[in-house]
């Protein structure tokens, strides 16, 4: 059988090879490709040789098409050998009709922070692709690793980047690309190699030391700012000591009780002050005394 594919750039030369291994029986046959082109007046005629290829173990030939050559091309196989020749049935094909990229390489995919369903994936055009003149639009796959369904769409712009947002939380994931020409000229190319990777996940551990201590050092002082003030209150006023709401009390109560208590300690100094005073001077005074004679 034969085998007609192009390189992925826009221009050089289409292969045509025969998928059969050679044999001991192939040693003396040499197939030869025969083209004819449409387009040419007189209608072009052209034979190329198809050597073997030791590593794939098949025979290819090359036929050269200028770049942009959309026209008809009709080729055939013959191969000769000493047992005789026999030639394969015509094989017509346009130059956009058989036009196949290579898949997209470099292909990444990483999560994004603070997203735990997102998934960046960035790529390249292949190598092989003249990117200087012709674009690609890529299709995109990708699924969890534990699921065997992808989920399949297309990047709408011709770019390199894309977001997935609605990946599985926690799961990695399987993403592959491929590439056709950015008319749809052609085939798609294989799917690329598969790449991997695992949204954003919030890190976990123990809150920090510090914090701990700290949380623990403030509700303690609150406490017992909050004792001692209800103790001072109680033994400001003679008042008895009444539930009142936690918390601390209005500022004016505390000024008004300390202002009371300063008015009864002055009052109380200046009375006793006087009592002392009134008793030492009724002390000095001597008391008239009268002689009975009996």
């Amino acid at each position: 059988s034969t085998e007609i594919t192009r390189p992925a750039k826009c221009c050089g030369a289409w292969g045509i090879s025969t998928s059969r291994p050679r044999t001991q029986a192939d040693a003396g046959s040499q197939p030869v490709l025969s083209c004819v082109h449409s387009q040419s007046r007189p209608l072009g005629h052209s034979q190329e040789p198809c050597p073997y290829s030791q590593g794939p173990r098949k025979f290819s030939c090359q036929l050269e098409v200028p770049e942009g050559d959309n026209s008809l091309y009709v080729v055939s196989l013959c191969v000769s050998s000493s047992a005789g020749t026999k030639s394969s049935s015509l094989y017509p094909f346009k130059g956009y009709g058989i036009l196949q990229p290579d898949p997209p390489a470099n292909v990444t995919v990483t999560p994004v922070d603070g997203n735990p369903r997102w998934l960046r994936v960035t790529w390249r055009d292949p190598p092989s692709w003249n990117s200087s003149f012709y674009r690609l639009q890529f299709e995109l796959r990708y699924r969890a690793e534990r699921s065997k369904t992808f989920t399949t769409w297309m990047v709408q712009e011709p770019r390199h980047q894309c977001t997935i947002s609605d990946a599985w939380k926690g799961l990695r994931h399987v993403v592959q690309l491929r590439a056709r020409e950015e008319f749809g000229h052609g085939s798609w190319s294989p799917w690329s190699p598969e790449a991997s990777g695992t949204p954003w996940t919030e890190p976990r551990g123990p809150p920090a030391e510090s914090e701990v201590s700290s949380s623990t050092q403030v509700l303690t002082t609150s406490e017992d700012s909050g004792s001692n003030l209800s103790e001072n209150s109680a033994n400001t006023t003679s008042l008895p000591v009444q539930d009142s709401p936690s918390g601390p009390l209005p500022t004016f109560l505390l000024a008004g009780g300390s202002l009371a208590f300063g008015t009864l300690l002055c009052v109380g100094v200046v009375l006793r002050c006087y009592t002392v005073t009134a008793g030492k001077k009724k002390n000095s005074r001597c008391p008239k005394t009268a002689t009975v004679d009996f």
